[in-house]
């Protein structure tokens, strides 16, 4: 029987990515690694990456979530789930739900058994919503679905998955909100389910303000705490699950976006005042205390992370500009004590949406970048020694290389890829096959003038399968493709 405890109150044919590398002034605070923007999670021409993981259990591959759709064309979204090597090279996608009006993903988390729960909403209708928890194997199969549907009387919407710290069986806690047909009421259930998506029980939060509009982020306490922080708007609440206590909960500056937990059983809140449009971080101690807040720039900030030696990374779009084409990554660098170490801007038609740590001084962020078409984005950076930085100002992504699709793909004799230069570069272009060998070499450190050149790969001799097709421009950038032969 499902249990209600009431509470008192108080975010494919996915082509192999481009992988750039970016030349940048010195000083600079932090190096970009690999700069990927991706072509498409599907064939559909619009992407972007909203949520991102490292997965634990690897080591070496990401879960990205995003979605998918034809802009401006009825029935043609999804919600997609990709995969990514630590260069940022597709290994699979796949379609985890779609509607006729949209979706969005809220949250990510890795299970113990190596898998990966999502939480997230279908929009079909403007009277029609799912709140859903969809679960995958590393392979990308999808294991099951909890769904929370729209009733006769409920409109429901997801926030952000949050695994339960407990030494317990493994525990989901999911934030729903939902809306009462024709009023303005709105009220936020925690969903409990267990490993296999069962719901368990449902909790009742009674947040001061609701709305349905504004998300739900989650994060889970210390370990073995067996409770979890959950914001809404301008309050953050500290709950435990078993038996259903609410520890606490505080006020912070305005809308909160994302929130993580800190090493030292705290809280960071990451948000931005929507009337002055400004950014802000928050401290809170294991008590709800709040122990400092840094305002940031005219930013609208959408996620935050802690590296390993307590520095905080936040990512931020700058908009001040007022015109989309004219949006701007911002990363900045805080310290544990809540000053200002850097800041990294990049003024290219890009948007950074979520970030994942890699290592003790690297981490990835996600997004897109918006031109003539939306593309996913994904770029690893690596922090330098030092604590503070002078601020290199605005920096570029250089112009990329495009390597086209082969055609005709799968190919039976020869196939042809074009390769477009932004500038004269040394090519190098080699195919190689599943393990790594090189069966041809189609050039080798050869000089090519900016524009577009042509390559024909000639599969005499070759078996029947899938290969690679790599390129290096050095400075140029890097890509690949995927070329298959049938006999």
């Amino acid at each position: 029987m499902k249990t209600v405890i009431r509470l008192s109150l108080i975010v494919c044919l996915f082509l192999v990515p481009q992988v750039v590398s970016i030349a940048q002034p010195s000083p600079r605070p932090v190096e970009p690694l690999w700069f990927t923007v991706n072509r498409h999670f599907t064939t559909w021409p619009a992407d972007y990456v909203s949520h991102i993981l490292l997965h634990s259990g690897t080591g070496n591959t990401f879960f990205c979530a995003g979605r998918s759709e034809y802009p401006g064309v009825y029935d043609t979204h999804g919600a997609m789930v990709a995969t990514f090597d630590r260069t940022g090279t597709l290994i699979g996608s796949t379609l985890a739900f779609a509607g006729e009006q949209g979706e969005e993903f809220t949250g990510m988390v890795e299970m113990a058994d190596g898998s990966i729960s999502t939480s997230g909403t279908v929009y079909d209708y403007d009277d029609w919503e799912e709140a859903r928890v969809d679960n995958f194997s590393l392979d990308l199969t999808h294991n099951w679905s909890y769904r929370r549907w729209t009733t006769t009387d409920y409109v429901y919407r997801a926030g952000s998955v949050a695994i339960v710290p407990d030494s317990g069986p493994e525990t989901l806690f999911v934030p729903i909100i939902r809306q009462l047909r024709g009023t303005a009421f709105n009220d936020i259930q925690a969903h409990l389910l267990d490993s296999g998506g069962n719901l368990q029980q449902t909790i009742e939060l009674d947040f001061p303000e609701t709305d349905r509009n504004k998300p739900i982020p989650t994060t889970s306490g210390p370990p073995e705490s067996g409770s979890v922080y959950v914001g809404h708007k301008n309050h953050v609440m500290y709950v435990h699950v078993d038996p259903y206590i609410l520890n606490w909960t505080t006020e912070v500056s305005s809308n909160i976006v994302s929130m993580t937990s800190t090493h030292d059983s705290g809280i960071i809140v990451a948000g931005f005042h929507t009337q002055i449009i400004q950014s802000y971080v928050t401290k809170l101690s294991a008590a709800g205390v709040e122990e400092w807040t840094l305002w940031l720039d005219q930013d609208i900030v959408h996620d935050v992370i802690e590296m390993e030696s307590g520095q905080l990374i936040v990512v931020a779009i700058d908009n001040s500009v007022g015109e989309p084409d004219q949006d701007q990554i911002v990363l900045y660098g805080i310290s544990s004590t809540g000053e200002r170490a850097w800041t990294w801007r990049n003024r290219y038609r890009t948007n950074g949406t979520c970030l994942t740590v890699t290592g003790d001084r690297t981490f990835v962020m996600g997004g897109y970048y918006a031109n003539e078409e939306t593309r996913s984005l994904l770029a690893e950076f690596m922090l330098p020694d030092e604590t503070h930085f002078t601020d290199p100002g605005d920096l570029r992504i250089r112009p990329m290389i495009t390597l086209h699709d082969a055609f005709p793909n799968p190919f039976n004799a020869a196939t042809t890829v074009a390769l477009t230069l932004p500038e004269t570069a040394n090519v190098t272009a080699v195919v190689y096959d599943l393990l790594g060998r090189p069966v041809r070499t189609l050039a080798q450190n050869q000089q090519f003038s900016a524009g577009e050149h042509r390559f024909a790969v000639d599969g005499t001799g070759l078996a029947s399968g899938t290969y690679i097709l790599s390129l290096d421009a050095g400075a140029a950038g890097v890509s690949s493709r995927r070329i298959t032969l049938v006999k």
